[in-house]
Protein backbone atom coordinates (compact mmCIF):
# COMPACT_ATOMS: atom_id res chain seq x y z
CA UNK A 1 0.00 0.00 0.00
CA UNK A 2 1.44 3.39 -1.14
CA UNK A 3 1.73 6.35 1.81
CA UNK A 4 1.24 10.11 0.67
CA UNK A 5 3.91 12.23 3.01
CA UNK A 6 3.70 15.76 3.49
CA UNK A 7 5.33 18.14 0.65
CA UNK A 8 8.02 18.87 3.50
CA UNK A 9 8.95 15.68 4.40
CA UNK A 10 13.24 15.96 3.28
CA UNK A 11 13.39 12.24 2.92
CA UNK A 12 10.90 11.54 0.34
CA UNK A 13 12.23 12.71 -3.54
CA UNK A 14 9.48 14.73 -5.81
CA UNK A 15 8.79 15.11 -9.37
CA UNK A 16 6.84 18.42 -10.90
CA UNK A 17 4.78 17.42 -14.33
CA UNK A 18 2.59 20.30 -15.41
CA UNK A 19 2.20 21.92 -12.25
CA UNK A 20 1.26 18.83 -10.09
CA UNK A 21 3.22 17.66 -7.53
CA UNK A 22 3.90 13.39 -7.12
CA UNK A 23 5.67 12.32 -3.68
CA UNK A 24 7.73 9.16 -4.27
CA UNK A 25 8.95 7.04 -1.62
CA UNK A 26 12.76 4.38 -1.73
CA UNK A 27 12.83 3.29 1.94
CA UNK A 28 10.26 0.77 2.08
CA UNK A 29 11.67 -1.84 0.15
CA UNK A 30 9.29 -2.18 -2.53
CA UNK A 31 8.29 -0.61 -5.93
CA UNK A 32 6.07 2.06 -5.29
CA UNK A 33 4.67 4.44 -7.74
CA UNK A 34 3.92 8.53 -7.25
CA UNK A 35 1.07 9.72 -5.99
CA UNK A 36 -0.77 12.34 -7.26
CA UNK A 37 -2.75 14.81 -4.60
CA UNK A 38 -6.43 15.48 -5.12
CA UNK A 39 -7.11 18.40 -7.46
CA UNK A 40 -8.23 21.69 -6.24
CA UNK A 41 -12.57 22.61 -6.61
CA UNK A 42 -13.22 24.72 -9.22
CA UNK A 43 -14.19 28.33 -8.65
CA UNK A 44 -18.13 29.14 -9.07
CA UNK A 45 -18.26 31.66 -11.73
CA UNK A 46 -19.62 35.33 -11.04
CA UNK A 47 -22.82 36.44 -12.31
CA UNK A 48 -22.75 39.52 -14.70
CA UNK A 49 -24.82 42.30 -12.81
CA UNK A 50 -26.32 44.24 -16.04
CA UNK A 51 -27.46 47.96 -16.35
CA UNK A 52 -30.85 48.89 -16.27
CA UNK A 53 -32.35 51.48 -18.19
CA UNK A 54 -36.31 52.93 -17.13
CA UNK A 55 -38.35 54.41 -18.92
CA UNK A 56 -41.57 56.13 -17.60
CA UNK A 57 -44.13 58.01 -19.68
CA UNK A 58 -46.61 60.89 -18.14
CA UNK A 59 -49.15 60.83 -18.12
CA UNK A 60 -48.67 57.10 -18.48
CA UNK A 61 -51.46 56.32 -21.14
CA UNK A 62 -50.78 59.13 -23.21
CA UNK A 63 -47.97 57.12 -25.61
CA UNK A 64 -45.20 53.41 -25.58
CA UNK A 65 -41.62 54.19 -26.74
CA UNK A 66 -39.16 51.88 -28.43
CA UNK A 67 -35.17 51.34 -27.58
CA UNK A 68 -32.23 51.16 -29.86
CA UNK A 69 -30.01 48.83 -29.10
CA UNK A 70 -32.69 46.76 -27.54
CA UNK A 71 -31.34 45.57 -23.93
CA UNK A 72 -29.25 42.12 -23.48
CA UNK A 73 -30.75 39.34 -21.90
CA UNK A 74 -33.17 40.62 -19.16
CA UNK A 75 -33.66 44.21 -19.92
CA UNK A 76 -30.08 44.83 -19.20
CA UNK A 77 -26.83 46.99 -21.05
CA UNK A 78 -23.19 46.49 -20.91
CA UNK A 79 -21.65 49.59 -19.53
CA UNK A 80 -20.87 52.36 -22.25
CA UNK A 81 -24.08 51.38 -24.55
CA UNK A 82 -25.59 54.29 -26.43
CA UNK A 83 -29.50 53.58 -26.59
CA UNK A 84 -31.66 55.65 -29.08
CA UNK A 85 -35.04 56.28 -27.27
CA UNK A 86 -37.82 56.70 -29.76
CA UNK A 87 -41.54 57.90 -28.16
CA UNK A 88 -44.58 57.21 -29.40
CA UNK A 89 -47.34 59.44 -28.63
CA UNK A 90 -50.48 58.82 -29.15
CA UNK A 91 -53.13 60.72 -31.19
CA UNK A 92 -53.86 64.29 -29.42
CA UNK A 93 -50.72 64.19 -27.42
CA UNK A 94 -46.77 65.05 -27.92
CA UNK A 95 -43.85 65.10 -26.30
CA UNK A 96 -43.16 68.36 -24.38
CA UNK A 97 -40.51 67.37 -22.18
CA UNK A 98 -37.18 65.15 -21.48
CA UNK A 99 -36.10 64.46 -17.97
CA UNK A 100 -32.76 62.62 -17.15
CA UNK A 101 -29.28 62.00 -18.89
CA UNK A 102 -30.03 62.17 -22.33
CA UNK A 103 -28.66 63.81 -25.19
CA UNK A 104 -28.76 64.63 -28.80
CA UNK A 105 -32.94 65.71 -28.62
CA UNK A 106 -34.78 65.81 -31.42
CA UNK A 107 -38.97 66.09 -30.68
CA UNK A 108 -39.64 62.80 -30.14
CA UNK A 109 -36.10 60.90 -30.59
CA UNK A 110 -33.20 61.46 -27.85
CA UNK A 111 -29.75 59.78 -27.10
CA UNK A 112 -28.91 58.34 -23.68
CA UNK A 113 -25.47 56.33 -22.58
CA UNK A 114 -25.45 53.38 -19.86
CA UNK A 115 -22.22 54.32 -17.80
CA UNK A 116 -24.66 52.81 -15.10
CA UNK A 117 -28.22 52.13 -14.65
CA UNK A 118 -30.21 55.08 -15.95
CA UNK A 119 -33.81 56.30 -15.17
CA UNK A 120 -36.04 58.85 -18.52
CA UNK A 121 -38.99 60.82 -17.58
CA UNK A 122 -40.63 61.79 -20.24
CA UNK A 123 -43.73 64.25 -19.94
CA UNK A 124 -46.44 64.75 -22.97
CA UNK A 125 -49.20 67.52 -23.06
CA UNK A 126 -52.93 66.73 -24.91
CA UNK A 127 -52.98 68.99 -27.95
CA UNK A 128 -57.09 68.58 -28.32
CA UNK A 129 -58.28 72.04 -26.39
CA UNK A 130 -60.24 71.08 -23.60
CA UNK A 131 -64.19 71.84 -23.70
CA UNK A 132 -64.93 73.85 -21.07
CA UNK A 133 -68.00 72.99 -18.59
CA UNK A 134 -70.41 75.41 -18.19
CA UNK A 135 -70.61 76.63 -14.70
CA UNK A 136 -74.44 76.92 -13.74
CA UNK A 137 -75.16 80.23 -12.25
CA UNK A 138 -76.65 79.87 -8.45
CA UNK A 139 -80.18 81.08 -7.84
CA UNK A 140 -80.21 84.14 -5.98
CA UNK A 141 -82.20 83.55 -2.56
CA UNK A 142 -83.97 86.47 -1.53
CA UNK A 143 -83.16 88.23 1.88
CA UNK A 144 -85.64 88.90 4.12
CA UNK A 145 -86.40 92.39 4.79
CA UNK A 146 -84.21 93.82 7.85
CA UNK A 147 -85.79 96.44 10.50
CA UNK A 148 -84.21 99.73 10.15
CA UNK A 149 -81.73 100.51 12.77
CA UNK A 150 -82.53 103.59 14.27
CA UNK A 151 -79.95 106.18 13.00
CA UNK A 152 -77.07 107.96 15.61
CA UNK A 153 -76.61 111.14 15.98
CA UNK A 154 -73.51 111.75 14.52
CA UNK A 155 -70.66 113.52 16.87
CA UNK A 156 -68.78 116.68 15.93
CA UNK A 157 -65.83 116.08 13.87
CA UNK A 158 -63.08 117.36 15.60
CA UNK A 159 -61.08 120.07 13.34
CA UNK A 160 -57.79 120.33 14.34
CA UNK A 161 -56.36 123.82 14.58
CA UNK A 162 -53.73 124.59 11.72
CA UNK A 163 -50.08 124.48 12.60
CA UNK A 164 -48.37 127.99 12.39
CA UNK A 165 -46.01 128.14 9.20
CA UNK A 166 -42.78 129.24 9.96
CA UNK A 167 -41.99 132.97 8.17
CA UNK A 168 -38.48 131.50 6.52
CA UNK A 169 -36.92 135.61 5.56
CA UNK A 170 -34.34 134.82 2.38
CA UNK A 171 -31.33 137.43 2.96
CA UNK A 172 -30.17 137.94 -0.19
CA UNK A 173 -26.47 139.47 0.13
CA UNK A 174 -25.36 142.59 -1.47
CA UNK A 175 -22.21 141.72 -3.80
CA UNK A 176 -18.63 143.59 -2.65
CA UNK A 177 -17.45 145.18 -5.73
CA UNK A 178 -14.25 144.11 -6.29
CA UNK A 179 -11.58 146.95 -6.29
CA UNK A 180 -9.53 146.69 -9.64
CA UNK A 181 -5.62 146.81 -9.22
CA UNK A 182 -4.33 149.72 -9.70
CA UNK A 183 -2.26 149.34 -12.92
CA UNK A 184 1.70 150.01 -12.11
CA UNK A 185 3.19 152.79 -13.96
CA UNK A 186 5.44 151.58 -16.05
CA UNK A 187 7.98 152.99 -19.00
CA UNK A 188 5.16 153.17 -21.69
CA UNK A 189 2.82 155.02 -19.43
CA UNK A 190 5.58 157.82 -18.93
CA UNK A 191 6.29 157.77 -22.09
CA UNK A 192 2.90 158.16 -23.76
CA UNK A 193 2.28 160.81 -21.37
CA UNK A 194 5.55 162.70 -22.40
CA UNK A 195 4.20 162.11 -26.20
CA UNK A 196 0.91 164.04 -24.84
CA UNK A 197 2.63 166.74 -23.76
CA UNK A 198 4.95 166.94 -26.45
CA UNK A 199 1.77 167.49 -28.89
CA UNK A 200 0.30 170.25 -26.63
CA UNK A 201 3.53 172.24 -26.81
CA UNK A 202 4.41 171.68 -23.19
CA UNK A 203 8.10 170.63 -24.16
CA UNK A 204 9.60 170.47 -19.98
CA UNK A 205 6.30 168.46 -18.75
CA UNK A 206 6.99 166.33 -21.66
CA UNK A 207 11.18 166.18 -20.77
CA UNK A 208 10.43 165.01 -17.30
CA UNK A 209 7.98 162.27 -18.39
CA UNK A 210 10.35 161.15 -20.66
CA UNK A 211 13.22 161.44 -18.47
CA UNK A 212 11.21 158.84 -15.66
CA UNK A 213 10.51 156.62 -18.78
CA UNK A 214 14.07 155.95 -19.14
CA UNK A 215 14.82 155.53 -15.38
CA UNK A 216 12.72 152.32 -15.93
CA UNK A 217 14.10 151.19 -18.88
CA UNK A 218 17.19 152.62 -19.51
CA UNK A 219 16.91 150.76 -23.35
CA UNK A 220 13.91 152.90 -24.41
CA UNK A 221 15.58 154.22 -27.63
CA UNK A 222 11.84 155.91 -28.25
CA UNK A 223 11.96 158.03 -25.23
CA UNK A 224 15.53 159.14 -25.93
CA UNK A 225 14.57 160.36 -29.45
CA UNK A 226 11.57 162.25 -28.20
CA UNK A 227 13.31 164.05 -25.20
CA UNK A 228 16.05 165.02 -27.71
CA UNK A 229 13.24 166.41 -29.41
CA UNK A 230 12.06 168.14 -26.59
CA UNK A 231 15.48 169.69 -25.80
CA UNK A 232 15.38 171.01 -29.64
CA UNK A 233 12.35 172.87 -29.20
CA UNK A 234 13.18 174.80 -25.74
CA UNK A 235 17.20 175.44 -27.85
CA UNK A 236 19.40 173.06 -25.87
CA UNK A 237 21.21 171.33 -28.10
CA UNK A 238 23.53 169.80 -26.23
CA UNK A 239 21.52 168.06 -24.67
CA UNK A 240 19.34 166.93 -27.62
CA UNK A 241 22.84 165.89 -29.40
CA UNK A 242 23.80 163.60 -26.49
CA UNK A 243 19.80 162.25 -26.15
CA UNK A 244 20.43 161.28 -30.24
CA UNK A 245 23.50 160.14 -29.75
CA UNK A 246 22.39 157.71 -27.17
CA UNK A 247 19.24 156.80 -29.71
CA UNK A 248 21.94 155.83 -31.91
CA UNK A 249 23.91 153.49 -29.87
CA UNK A 250 20.63 151.38 -29.45
CA UNK A 251 18.97 151.48 -32.69
CA UNK A 252 21.46 152.94 -34.98
CA UNK A 253 18.68 152.19 -38.23
CA UNK A 254 16.03 154.33 -36.28
CA UNK A 255 17.98 157.06 -34.38
CA UNK A 256 19.97 157.76 -37.30
CA UNK A 257 17.03 158.52 -40.01
CA UNK A 258 15.91 160.84 -37.30
CA UNK A 259 19.17 162.63 -36.52
CA UNK A 260 19.42 163.07 -40.20
CA UNK A 261 15.45 164.79 -40.46
CA UNK A 262 16.69 167.03 -37.33
CA UNK A 263 20.00 168.00 -38.87
CA UNK A 264 17.94 169.03 -42.36
CA UNK A 265 15.66 171.10 -40.06
CA UNK A 266 18.18 172.69 -38.38
CA UNK A 267 19.84 173.58 -41.71
CA UNK A 268 16.48 175.10 -43.09
CA UNK A 269 16.18 177.32 -39.26
CA UNK A 270 19.47 178.29 -40.28
CA UNK A 271 19.11 179.42 -43.85
CA UNK A 272 15.72 181.14 -42.87
CA UNK A 273 18.18 183.14 -40.39
CA UNK A 274 20.37 184.06 -42.95
CA UNK A 275 17.74 184.93 -45.21
CA UNK A 276 16.27 187.70 -42.49
CA UNK A 277 19.69 189.31 -42.00
CA UNK A 278 20.39 189.81 -45.34
CA UNK A 279 17.09 191.67 -45.75
CA UNK A 280 17.15 193.44 -42.67
CA UNK A 281 20.92 195.21 -44.08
Amino acid sequence: MAMRMPRDNPEGPTSTLKGTTFYCFADLGVAMGCVAPAPLPTATPVLFLAIQLDIRIDPKDAATFMLKLSPLGKGGYSQGMVVTIDILPKQGWQVEEWVGPVFNIDGKTANIRMDSSQTVAVRLKSTTPATATPTPVPTTTPRPTESPFPTATPMPTYTPRPTPTARVIFVTPTPTPTPRPTPTPNADSYSDKGYAFYEDGTYQQAINEFTTAIRLNPSYTYAYRMRGSAYVQLGQHERAIQDYDKAIQLDASIAAIYVISQALGWLADAIDDGTRADRSL
